[in-house]
């Protein structure tokens, strides 16, 4: 396990961010003091744009990124761009949102990468994903941003996502603690709590002397 620097959500599902806050769907501000809450789901937010609050790293992905990153001892600010993945077959495409974020804030020093499951249910196979993906931290490198990916286990999808993994896993900045991840909830997609998954990729983090 290993991750260099980062975190923000946005992208496939949310994004925290440097100069980011959301460009689909923001957290309402109040959610701010709910960050680190023992809750096991994120609250929900009005769409809209608002003035972003300084953060230098992002965490980047889909609804599971969202909600390890909500319970993340440490935690971005939390805001949601809806379900996305990283080819057109998501709502969203993670590249398509992360550019326009910076475009209209500035770069952040890291992005914390967590998706593929709207991919994978969306019938993508592993090579068109991974490929997006590889253009997403190429464009992401282009730009002196650090991306670092973390796997995730998406229950009924796991055999596309463990595929996916498997990519994730040979990059020298990945995460993957899939085996902390818990019982699934009634939608087979979710995990039912995401406070052991958090606090894995939280620990991966401060090892890493990652502050912000």
């Amino acid at each position: 396990m290993s991750i260099r620097s980062g975190i923000t959500i946005f992208g496939g599902t949310l994004f925290f961010g440097k100069r980011l806050l959301g460009i689909r769907a923001a957290i309402a501000v109040g959610a701010i003091a709910l960050v680190g809450a023992s809750c096991t789901s994120p609250p929900a937010g009005p769409g809209g744009l608002q003035a972003p609050p300084t953060v230098d790293v992002w965490m980047v992905g889909d609804s599971l990124s969202y909600g390890t990153g909500f319970q993340m001892s440490t935690t971005p600010w939390l805001g949601s761009a809806g379900a996305s993945g990283f080819t057109s077959s998501g709502q969203t495409v993670i590249l398509d949102d992360v550019l326009a974020a910076i475009s209209a804030y500035g770069a952040p020093d890291h992005v914390l990468v967590m998706a593929g499951v709207m991919d994978v249910a969306g019938g993508q196979t592993t090579l068109d994903i991974t490929t997006a993906m590889q253009a997403f931290e190429d464009s992401m490198t282009g730009q002196g941003v650090g991306v670092v990916w973390v796997a995730e286990p998406g229950y009924q999808y796991s055999g596309g996502l463990d595929l996916l993994a498997d990519w994730i896993n040979t990059k020298p900045l990945s995460v993957d603690c899939r085996s902390l991840a818990g019982p699934h909830k009634g939608d087979f997609v979710h995990p039912n709590s995401y406070v052991a998954m958090a606090g894995c990729v939280a620990d991966a983090v401060t090892t890493l002397g990652i502050t912000w």
